[in-house]
């Protein structure tokens, strides 16, 4: 199976299993987030991502203001990118629902199982 980015174009897209139920790893990820001041989506975003990092003993979150200056490869704000350590695991640039998200979090810590981590 093939998990596809929420948004095709701005996230990774990466092969994996099919996700087995009730699999409760946990990796822990680091979500950077490019926010713009006068962006009204990041502020609103900025609550739910509050809100996952909360819920999420694994999840620590960064928030970043843009200046495309200084970030060139983030062409969207927001933008999330996930990292594992230092490698970037995924990114989408989209104000999401917290259950998007939450989904996709999932699927990535699915496939940190699966091909990441060696048992």
């Amino acid at each position: 199976m093939i998990l596809r980015s929420i948004q095709p174009g701005f996230c990774t897209t990466f092969a994996k299993k099919r996700i087995k139920k009730g699999h409760k790893s946990m990796h822990p990820l680091s979500l950077k987030f490019y926010f713009g001041d006068s962006c009204g989506h990041c502020r609103r975003f900025a609550k739910t991502l509050e809100k996952i990092e909360q819920e999420r003993a694994n999840i620590s979150v960064s928030k970043i203001a843009y200046n495309p200056s200084q970030h060139p490869d983030i062409k969207f704000i927001p933008t999330v990118i996930v990292f594992l350590g230092n490698k970037e695991l995924g990114r989408f640039s989209s104000a999401l629902a917290k259950k998007d998200i939450d989904n996709w979090l999932h699927q990535i810590n699915e496939y940190i199982s699966d091909y990441l981590v060696k048992s």
